[in-house]
């Protein structure tokens, strides 16, 4: 599974993901870790599934989403509903972003002009920072790179601080 997804994983075991509509992105998790420590830790009964019990308590962000990714509706999540529920819940986020990047492209040419970058206001905002190859025409790809450098970015800061703090 790429790092996106186990961004994702890590966003929906972090308990801060809010009771949103389900296209859109929760915030980043508050602590670092892989998904196996996450998943353990939201585990305390230790037998390899969460209860809603464990979610609630653990992982309310998860919590909210029970039902969602309980795909064989057993009052289980294992790790495997989990990832089909965040690989369909990043594919679902990778179209809508393909299709406002498309809205946005009003000349078609695939890449946005700092003009139509003023359709979307988060890129606009850090548009030349976005511009890998400081071209003036953002794609979609730098979008992309620019969002997985701020996710690294991210969870390095949260793996710092929480070495600083134990």
């Amino acid at each position: 599974m790429n790092k996106v997804i186990w961004f994702a994983v890590l966003m929906l075991l972090s308990g801060r993901v809010a009771a949103e509509p389900p296209g859109k992105m929760p915030p980043p998790p508050q602590h670092g870790g892989s998904f196996d420590e996450s998943f353990r830790h939201v585990d305390t009964d230790h037998d390899g599934q969460l209860s809603m019990v464990e979610t609630e308590r653990n992982a309310p962000g998860l919590a909210l989403r029970f039902a969602l990714i309980d795909s064989n509706h057993d009052g289980q999540l294992s790790e495997r509903e989990i990832h089909n529920f965040v690989n369909a819940f990043v594919a679902e986020q990778r179209k809508k972003s393909a299709k406002r990047f498309k809205g946005a492209d009003k000349d078609g040419n695939g890449a946005l002009s700092k003009e139509e970058a003023k359709a979307l206001p988060g890129v606009f905002a850090h548009y030349d920072e976005m511009d890998a190859n400081h071209d003036g025409q953002l794609t979609l790809r730098e979008i992309g790179g620019y969002a997985q450098a701020q996710a690294r970015k991210r969870q390095q800061e949260r793996t710092a601080r929480d070495k600083l703090q134990n």
